[in-house]
């Protein structure tokens, strides 16, 4: 930063810089060959368990996000995009985590 310390106010927060964060966000949690990624999918994975219904693994993925509290709309949303079958469970998920980093509660965190 210069002397007049970090940006801020409409640098921050103007609607390029959260398109973004948001593509940026989401760029990473779709890239399954990252570590990181790879574990997150995994431990969402362990959290449902056997139980595969939409609505657990949305609640996983909010909870390896950082127990993250959702619109009840937010929520109906990602629930009902989980009920769309995947036949690969990491798509799936790695997609359901795209979408809940790209939801206004997230990017408010």
């Amino acid at each position: 930063p210069s002397v007049e310390g970090w940006m801020g106010a409409n640098d921050w927060i103007s609607t390029g810089s959260m398109v973004q964060r948001v593509n940026f966000a989401s760029e990473i949690m779709g890239d399954l060959e990252r570590p990181g990624i790879r574990k997150i999918v995994d431990q969402v994975k362990e959290v449902s368990g056997t139980d595969d219904s939409p609505e657990t693994l949305v609640d996983a993925c909010l909870k390896q996000l950082g127990w993250l509290d959702v619109s009840n709309e937010t929520r109906s949303e990602l629930v009902e995009f989980a009920s769309r079958n995947d036949s690969d469970i990491d798509h799936q998920i790695s997609s359901l985590l795209q979408l809940v980093v790209s939801t206004r509660e997230y990017q408010l965190i």
